[in-house]
């Protein structure tokens, strides 16, 4: 679940980076550690590449 307020932030950076919410989600905990495996297992295509386009996407750094 997404809080309202944490899901309108990463609605705006996921349209100011012409990707998904849910691809800016995945690609945080992508580079969160270096201990996360991306395993996809999504069923539709349009999810698949929704999943592989998390991993190119480079996050800004948090200060």
């Amino acid at each position: 679940m997404v809080l309202p307020a944490a899901a309108r932030e990463l609605n705006a950076f996921a349209t100011r980076v012409d990707t998904t919410r849910m691809a800016v989600a995945l690609a945080w905990l992508l580079q969160r550690s270096p201990n996360i495996l991306h395993l996809p297992g999504a069923s539709s295509v349009t999810h698949k590449r929704e999943d592989f386009s998390a991993g190119a996407l480079a996050l800004p750094q948090r200060r």
